[in-house]
């Protein structure tokens, strides 16, 4: 949950968002995988980045605790934003992977707000 904090005059500092991935970059064959849970108290909305970089088509699979995962396809020089929106706590997976067993290169984040 983000906490907020009074500075010396007493003013109340909200901070603007919360990083549910760090900005990665992600290289080599193997799948990327990374979970995180969504408190709404931090906020109800989220954007998950995804950036191909790569020579080769991506796959997306992202979806609450894994559980009938959104599909999408991503073409090489391509980027999407997924956009979440939350009442409850929920956890979510995101599983990126290629079917030709190329290299990936990807860009990679997540943040609440």
């Amino acid at each position: 949950m983000i906490e907020n904090t009074e500075n010396q005059d007493g003013h109340v500092i909200i901070p603007f968002d919360v990083q549910l991935i760090n900005p990665i970059h992600h290289t080599g064959k193997g799948a990327l995988e990374k979970t995180f849970t969504m408190d709404p108290r931090n906020g109800q909305d989220a954007n998950v980045f995804i950036k191909n970089n790569g020579s080769s088509t991506v796959y997306i699979e992202f979806g609450i605790d894994g559980k009938d995962p959104l599909e999408l396809s991503l073409e090489p020089g391509k980027q999407k934003n997924i956009q979440v929106y939350t009442k409850k706590t929920n956890s979510y997976k995101l599983y990126i992977y290629n079917k030709d067993g190329s290299s990936m290169d990807l860009q990679v984040s997540a943040r609440q707000f």
